[in-house]
């Protein structure tokens, strides 16, 4: 059982979820009280962005939600002090959704960053979830739909990369080339990567000698990118309010033992640091 961070000065988190996507609980006000309580400075809102057809309407908010949504987050900002809330949105990408999300939520609403993820990827006429990948072919096509996400430049960053490892225990050739070919479109773009501590609270992989892995952060990808030049955000993708900051802590033995350069996004978001990818 991970236990929750109690203070967490040196981490923020900036990948939070509400009771509207459907596999969350709490209000936004909940999640930026309990972030407060735990010490953070910054918080960021990001539930699962509603889409204009209502696609995958089962893990996320119909669209009749999203004036809620945004309304909720400007009353949090004023309601609770001493924490910086930024709006957000989580964004499945799709390329024909790229002019929604860019007019709808950052150009008429004014959300301050979205994140990219890749929860579906197409399948002919259809789309198939990353989380129930059976054979090497759909590992490497996730690989490709992620890298078109990193380049249509309008994420400030990617989140649980490696979620394609999920199903499977043993680490494949096609897992370890997916890998390769997300970390290097990573660091040629500057995109930053999110190293995702919810998964450790989650059931582990179970090998045969009895020793254990979560399925995801995956260690095999991260050991594979301390040999490449990537930034990196550790983030709690709370989906209950106690969770802001589980899991945290293995996220930093983690993130010194490979040796990744991390990031704090509220300096790229204050103009503290110029983004540059």
């Amino acid at each position: 059982m991970i236990e929750q961070v109690k203070s967490l000065n040196k981490h923020n988190t900036y990948h939070t979820h509400t009771y509207r996507c459907k596999h969350a609980s709490g209000e936004v006000i909940d999640y930026c009280r309990a972030a407060k309580k735990a010490g953070m400075k910054y918080i960021g809102i990001t539930d699962h962005t509603p889409l204009p057809d209502n696609r995958w309407i089962g893990v996320r908010m119909a669209n009749t939600d999203l004036d809620d949504y945004h309304q909720a987050i400007l009353d949090a900002q004023e309601q609770v002090d001493g924490i910086r809330i930024f709006k957000a949105m989580e964004c499945d990408y799709a390329k024909e959704y790229l002019n929604y999300f860019q007019v709808e939520l950052i150009e008429k609403r004014h959300f301050e960053y979205l994140i990219g993820a890749i929860h579906f990827i197409p399948d002919g006429n259809d789309w198939i979830s990353s989380f129930g990948f059976k054979n090497g072919d759909e590992i490497l096509r996730y690989s490709d739909h992620f890298i078109e996400a990193i380049e249509s430049k309008l994420f400030y960053f990617m989140a649980h990369p490696e979620i394609f490892a999920i199903p499977f225990v043993k680490w494949s050739n096609e897992m370890q080339q997916a890998t390769e070919n997300i970390l290097s479109c990573a660091m040629q773009t500057g995109m930053p990567l999110e190293l995702n501590a919810y998964g450790f609270r989650k059931p582990h992989h179970e090998f045969e000698d009895g020793h254990t892995l979560p399925t995801y952060p995956r260690e095999e990808f991260w050991k594979t990118a301390q040999n490449y030049k990537i930034k990196t955000i550790i983030n709690s993708d709370a989906h209950r309010p106690e969770d802001v900051g589980v899991g945290f802590d293995l996220a930093e033995e983690w993130v010194e033992k490979y040796q990744l350069e991390t990031i704090e996004l509220s300096d790229y978001l204050l103009g503290k640091k110029e983004k540059d990818w």
